[in-house]
């Protein structure tokens, strides 16, 4: 999501880590390897080039955990459901700031439903024949996983 030589994630997220968090969790359930640019996870920013670059921050006094765990949820859950990992991908839904997305396997499918606007939204759409209506808070998300039979 970001490198060595362009603004730091959380610079172009305007400092707002809940879109920070929506930018992440779609990298680890989309299709390829994720790779995370050293700092991202405890929330380091940094401008262009070479404000980018800025050392690692290893006082963990000055790590924003809160963030270093949601990154450790979602390399969890990608790690949990094969779906995230190798899994076909189809996008179910995409208007405005709207995105469902949906990683299947023959044992199993994670939908994922992520709402990067400032509004209140309501999502509808349909995936295997059941309809879905989900309801988001701003910069929110779900998570829905089914099992095959």
């Amino acid at each position: 999501l970001d490198s060595h030589d362009t603004p730091r994630l959380l610079n172009r997220c305007g400092g707002n880590k809940e879109l920070l968090k929506l930018a992440v969790l779609f990298q680890m359930a989309y299709l390829g390897i994720p790779c995370i640019y050293y700092g991202d996870e405890i929330g380091m920013a940094g401008d262009g080039d070479p404000d980018c670059r800025r050392t690692m921050i290893w006082d963990e006094e000055k790590q924003d955990k809160e963030l270093l765990e949601f990154y450790r949820k979602c390399i969890s859950l990608r790690k949990t459901h094969a779906a995230l990992r190798r899994g076909g991908c189809k996008f179910l839904y995409a208007r405005d700031a709207q995105l469902v997305m949906q990683r299947y396997t023959d044992e199993e499918e994670v939908i994922i439903a992520f709402n990067a606007s400032m509004e209140q939204s309501e999502i509808a759409f349909i995936a295997n024949n059941k309809d879905y209506s989900i309801s988001l808070a701003p910069y929110d998300y779900k998570i829905i996983i089914h099992k095959k039979a």
